[in-house]
């Protein structure tokens, strides 16, 4: 894959003096053409990297955090067109990353980043393509980016059935949910929700839906980390996935779809 920019030029001429001058565009973005939505992640990886490092090697971390947020926006619709930002990512979860990632280094490696955005990647891949994770994240449903810990932590004080969703930390890509029990031995248990758990046709919200042990969702409310549990089928219910009833079979044994 091969970052490519366009420039355009257009020659004028001064039809009393006959000179001709060429003015010329400011380049645009980088950008790369891909054949599938499978390569979307790597060609997207490649762009925030390529505007955060140039040639170089390494790169300030306010650079590569400014590249990172600004593509995080661009992709979920907030850039050009949002007055708005509705979820950016806020400096707890920027401080994650550098953290987790680059040790809170002042500069990041390129080689780095790259092992960074085999996991986050995916993540911005999900918000992008898969169907109601973008609005799921938008109104808080899903943290996002928080550690287990952190999830024991936050859930410890609720009853049976609350649970909080988040970026699975060594799955990319995937969800984890942890949620409170009435084990007294291990209150808060997690799970990994695995491909096969959402097939073409099953979302998350419709997966969340059909387990009984998941009952109230801790919504996120930034700016804050402050959460407040919310019942997941007063959040969810618009995007549950409207299934179709089949009435009983009519006189001559047809039914009426």
């Amino acid at each position: 894959m091969t970052i490519a920019c366009l420039k355009f030029n257009i020659q004028v001429r001064d039809k009393r003096s006959g000179a001709t001058t060429t003015l010329e565009s400011n380049s645009s973005h980088g950008m790369i053409c891909i054949t599938n939505e499978s390569q979307w992640s790597d060609a997207a990886g490649k762009l925030v990297l390529g505007e955060a490092f140039e040639d170089k090697d390494t790169t300030p971390w306010p650079r590569f955090a400014n590249a990172l947020h600004w593509h995080l926006l661009l992709h979920t619709g907030q850039v050009p067109k949002a007055d708005v930002l509705y979820r950016p990512l806020y400096g707890w979860e920027l401080n994650y990353i550098h953290t987790r990632y680059f040790g809170g280094a002042a500069s990041v490696r390129k080689n780095q980043a790259e092992a960074f955005w085999q996991w986050f990647g995916p993540v911005l891949m999900g918000l992008r393509f898969k169907r109601n994770i973008l609005p799921l994240w938008q109104m808080g449903g899903i943290y996002g980016i928080i550690t287990k810990e952190e999830c024991t932590t936050a859930l410890e004080p609720y009853p049976e059935g609350t649970f909080l969703i988040r970026f699975s930390e060594s799955v990319a890509g995937a969800f984890a949910i942890a949620y409170a029990t009435d084990d007294p031995n291990e209150r808060v248990k997690h799970f990994l929700v695995k491909p096969d758990d959402l097939a073409a046709n099953k979302t998350l919200p419709d997966f969340l839906k059909d387990k009984n042990q998941f009952r109230t969702v801790l919504q996120l409310a930034p700016p804050s980390r402050e959460t407040r549990p919310v019942d997941k089928d007063l959040m969810m219910s618009n995007l549950y996935s409207k299934r179709k009833t089949v009435q009983p079979p009519a006189a001559g044994g047809y039914l009426f779809l």
